[in-house]
């Protein structure tokens, strides 16, 4: 595994923290949740766990293929951090935004069912990371944007499963903390766009800074290498 820094891991892991509470989620909770335990609080945590775990697995492997890609991008490795900078900046530029461009606005959702057994929810999570929506897409883009700068597969891995774990550990602790929780799931929901807005411009932030050359500098600086050693 290459080495990668701290502070890349932890936005990976905001990343998927903020599609968890994104406008177009976090209302979306309470009914997911239902919906893959079938309202049985006895089954609730183990379908959950499954169903993150399923989506889990398609997003290290996403990550795989992200890292892999970028392996073979090495040797010109600015101009690989530049376009990443541009893309994370973009993609917070579009969190930002008050709606996305029509073009993001479509919906790209799978008609799922109910599972018929506890684990049915893992092809149901599954399911779920394939058919993401648009409108918290720009994190996972960020996630996978990362994953390929480190150049590896098995790094590029590590980081989704981090994604993964800002998303499911919220979830998580809905499902176990569920009849406490939902009351105050609409006041959350409220400030949701709020938590976007900054989340998208740290994300801009830190885009200027890696296309910039700002970041590579400092990770050089920290590590002992020159800026575009490996």
């Amino acid at each position: 595994m290459r080495d990668a820094s701290l502070a890349t891991f932890l936005i990976t892991f905001a990343a998927g923290a903020v599609s968890f509470i994104s406008p177009c989620f976090l209302p979306l909770v309470p009914g997911y949740i239902a919906f893959i335990s079938g309202g049985e609080p006895n089954d609730r945590m183990l379908r959950v766990g499954l169903f993150v775990s399923g989506f889990t697995l398609i997003f290290v492997l996403l990550g795989f293929g992200s890292g892999a890609v970028g392996g073979f991008l090495l040797e010109n490795r600015r101009t690989l951090e530049i376009v990443a900078g541009v893309l994370i900046t973009v993609f917070g530029a579009l969190m930002v935004l008050p709606r996305l461009p029509w073009w993001l606005e479509r919906e790209h959702r799978m008609e799922l069912k109910p599972p018929s057994g506890r684990f049915a929810a893992v092809g149901l999570g599954a399911a779920f990371a394939i058919g993401w929506s648009p409108c918290i897409g720009p994190a996972l883009a960020t996630a996978l944007t990362f994953a390929a700068t480190s150049g590896d597969a098995v790094t590029g891995g590590a980081m989704l499963f981090v994604f993964s774990l800002g998303l499911g550990l919220p979830l998580l602790l809905v499902a176990l903390l569920a009849d406490r929780v939902a009351p105050g799931m609409g006041g959350l929901t409220k400030q949701s766009r709020k938590f976007q807005i900054g989340a998208g411009s740290l994300l801009i932030a830190f885009g200027v800074l890696m296309a910039t050359g700002v970041i590579g500098n400092w990770s050089a600086r920290l590590s002992g290498t020159s800026p575009f050693g490996l």
